[in-house]
């Protein structure tokens, strides 16, 4: 299946093949729901049988665009969001368990920052030109949340890029740069404008919108859909909520 940009602003794919997947996945790597979300898109596609493998593309979305390129220290985060840890302990062992269940480990004692992820996004957004975003959008939410690191960290960042195969001069070069900067800005205020003020929120085939964290076989049924059905015109999507 040929891919090609049509917008470098949105990031937007057009696909030339109606028969083959395409999933837009919009996500955050700060985002426990989004790591869920993306373990459990994956989990679903090896349910699929397809002639041509399935095509995920990332689509930048920050949680937290306010926060300072060197983060927030996380009790202080808990306390301004949620007046203390101790006020989230049972949504945080709640998502524990939900990670558990599909093979994430969630270890929320090991954070001590909460990053700035546009430096990640912009990285991610490198990687997917190499087809290696996937491997890297792994490698950055267990950096998180199972390893406690700060992926707002320059060295950090080129580190895990290394590891997904990532050439290092050019990751040097991005991130020393404000290179991506404006694409990573202009996809998430094209998301918000779409109504998508959470994450994750997928699009299949571009005809079906899965919106926050679903269970894998409501995101097979999806899927089913979205590839025995004709492609639409622009703009004509079913949404699941």
């Amino acid at each position: 299946m040929e891919i090609r940009l049509r917008n470098n602003a949105t990031n937007r794919v057009e696909l030339t093949a109606s028969d083959a997947l395409h999933v837009e996945f919009a996500g955050d790597v700060a985002c426990p729901f989004s790591y869920l979300g993306l373990t459990r898109l994956q989990q679903a596609l090896l349910q699929l049988e397809t002639e041509q493998p399935p095509v995920i593309r990332w689509q930048a979305f920050q949680v937290h665009p306010e926060l300072p390129h060197w983060g927030m220290d996380f009790d202080s985060f808990l306390s301004l969001r949620f007046g203390g840890r101790g006020n989230v302990e049972p949504a945080l062992a709640q998502i524990t368990e939900l990670g558990r269940e599909c093979g994430i480990t969630f270890d929320f004692g090991r954070i001590s920052q909460v990053p700035n992820t546009l430096d990640a996004h912009r990285l991610l957004l490198l990687a997917q030109d190499e087809g290696k975003h996937i491997d890297l959008a792994d490698r950055l939410f267990r950096a998180v949340f199972a390893q406690g690191l700060n992926i707002g960290d320059t060295p950090t960042l080129a580190r895990l890029a290394a590891a997904s195969g990532l050439d290092f001069a050019k990751t040097k070069e991005l991130l020393g740069s404000d290179a991506g900067r404006r694409t990573v800005q202009a996809i998430d205020t094209n998301l918000r404008l779409q109504g998508v003020h959470a994450v994750p929120y997928y699009v299949f085939n571009g005809r079906v919108a899965v919106a926050g964290v679903q269970d894998v076989d409501t995101l097979v049924t999806a899927l089913d859909y979205a590839l025995f059905q004709p492609m639409p015109d622009i703009g004509d999507r079913t949404a699941l909520h």
